[in-house]
């Protein structure tokens, strides 16, 4: 067992004695979907049902002044065809990636199916007058912006993803003080693969209110990047407005930045729209899987592959127990869009079901070329699907 390991342990035993509550709970879940067959040029790409099944344990013990959180998950995906691959709609990537280490994630794997697990959560936070210390594996988010957040580059779901309940945790000693009310300083260190430098990077970020305006500003840096991020949320009348912008500097060097506007409707009813500037993307559709920004879908948290987006939302309560949700996203350098929608009814106070539905419109086109792959345009590649979810929660 690895020094850190054992730190952690041992801690964690010291603690036990002196601790005055503790949670035990987790989740049930299981999304079944199907994805519709589409031809596109030179690639087939053909009907298939996928389900995906997961088994979510959270312990989280806690004292006077400290907290302490484990989550382990576990997951089972089932295909009716050979396995194809991760998929942009399933939590299938490796989210090894900001860690110093981890278990094995995939421990089987079949032709048409996966077994995988991930120690999601790990760590023990403290609390010291003004100063928060958190030390282990951990969710980290540091933006604000509704939709995209140009600053928020440390593992962000891409907006396919079916499941986005618990944002994959990243080992990191983060360090937060208050600094009054309404403002405070946030920074520390998130290790990569075996806490290698290269890898790793340092994070800092202030943030404070003025005249009713939440105001943020963020650095990182790693040994090649330096990003330097600012975001502003804020209220007119009725409506909220928000933006938020990052430069990379570097060895690769672009900018990013969101700027949006949401507001209400009848009773339960939330609208949103945000438009989205992407300098690591393409305008050139010919260039999206060549990019000459690699490191930025590397590392920096990017998964859309144009430039010019808009993109808008769409909520509401149709009951107590019955809720409606869409949002779309149209690139607007190749014309391509993606627009998705679900309904969710709670049955009961530990069981909910949603039902769901993607659509992707666009050039369908998938050359073969001497030099690779090319792409018509960014979403018409991909099939329809709908979705069924059912979960459990203890």
């Amino acid at each position: 067992m690895k020094a850190w390991r054992w730190a952690l342990l041992v801690g964690l035993c010291i603690a036990h004695a002196s601790w005055a509550d503790e949670t035990f709970s987790g989740y049930l879940k299981n999304f079944s979907l199907v994805q519709f067959e589409q031809t596109n040029g030179d690639i087939e790409i053909p009907r298939q049902a996928v389900q995906e099944s997961s088994l979510r344990l959270m312990w989280e013990p806690k004292g006077l002044d400290w907290s302490t959180e484990f989550h382990y998950e576990i997951q089972g995906l089932f295909g009716s065809r050979e396995w194809m691959g991760d998929s942009q709609l399933l939590r299938t990537g490796a989210q090894g990636r900001y860690r110093f280490d981890d278990l094995n994630t995939v421990f089987a794997s079949g032709k048409k199916s996966r077994g995988q697990q991930s120690l999601d959560r790990a760590n023990v936070r403290l609390a010291r007058g003004a100063w928060d210390i958190t030390l282990g594996r951990q969710a980290l988010s540091l933006g604000s912006a509704r939709i995209i957040s140009p600053t928020d580059v440390f593992l962000p779901f891409d907006l396919r993803v079916l499941d986005t309940e618990y944002r994959p945790g990243v080992d990191a000693i983060r360090f937060e003080r208050s600094l009054g009310d309404l403002s405070m300083i946030d920074a520390g260190w998130i290790a990569g693969a075996e806490g290698k430098p290269e890898e790793s990077a340092w994070f800092g970020r202030w943030i404070t209110n003025a005249r009713g305006v939440d105001l943020a500003a963020t650095w990182i840096e790693r040994p090649d990047y330096r990003l330097a991020g600012f975001a502003a949320n804020g209220a007119a009348g009725q409506f909220g407005l928000w933006w938020e912008a990052a430069r990379v500097s570097g060895r690769e060097s672009y900018w990013r930045s969101s700027i949006g506007i949401d507001g209400g409707f009848a009773a339960t009813g939330l609208w949103m729209l945000e438009l989205h500037y992407n300098g690591a993307g393409e305008q050139d559709v010919s260039r999206y899987l060549t990019t000459e920004h690699p490191d930025a879908y590397q590392n920096f948290g990017v998964f859309l592959l144009a430039r010019r987006y808009v993109l808008t939302g769409l909520s509401a309560q149709l009951s107590g127990v019955t809720g409606i949700a869409a949002q779309a996203i149209l690139n607007l350098d190749d014309r391509s869009s993606f627009f998705q929608a679900s309904v969710d009814r709670y049955l009961s106070d530990a069981w909910s079901v949603q039902a769901g539905y993607y659509r992707f419109d666009g050039d369908e086109e998938i050359a073969i070329t001497p030099a690779g792959v090319e792409l018509g345009s960014e979403f018409g590649w991909n099939p329809h699907v709908v979705y069924v979810g059912i979960r459990y929660y203890f």
